[in-house]
């Protein structure tokens, strides 16, 4: 499994703020592969995953100790086209390609 770690060790000005968690240190792996991933979290090799395989999601809410979470990102996904060329000339064929991208985690 290809992976990536980022360590990150605490503010030497120690802010924190009242109400909200606090870490002396934080590891963020990069895990690319969602099947791995999610092997990762149900074996408690990680604590938190992002991006799970939206088909499967809502069996992960089902196993015991792990919640999903669904919060508003900031993801976006970008569509090149030459918007002077056909068939992408036509506003609905865009239109059509904007619409067609759904994923929710919200069934």
């Amino acid at each position: 499994m290809k992976e990536k770690i980022l360590l990150v060790d605490d503010n030497p000005t120690n802010f924190w703020k009242a109400g909200r968690a606090h870490f002396d240190e934080v590891n963020v792996l990069s895990i690319a592969d969602v099947n791995a991933r999610t092997t990762a979290l149900k074996s408690v090799k990680i604590d938190v995953m992002n991006r799970p395989d939206c088909k499967t999601a809502h069996l992960l809410d089902r196993t015991a100790g792990l919640q999903i979470v669904n919060v508003p990102g900031a993801l976006l996904y970008t569509f090149n086209m030459l918007a002077d060329t056909p068939p992408y000339d036509d506003n609905d064929v865009r239109l059509a390609l904007k619409f067609s991208f759904v994923c929710s985690l919200s069934k």
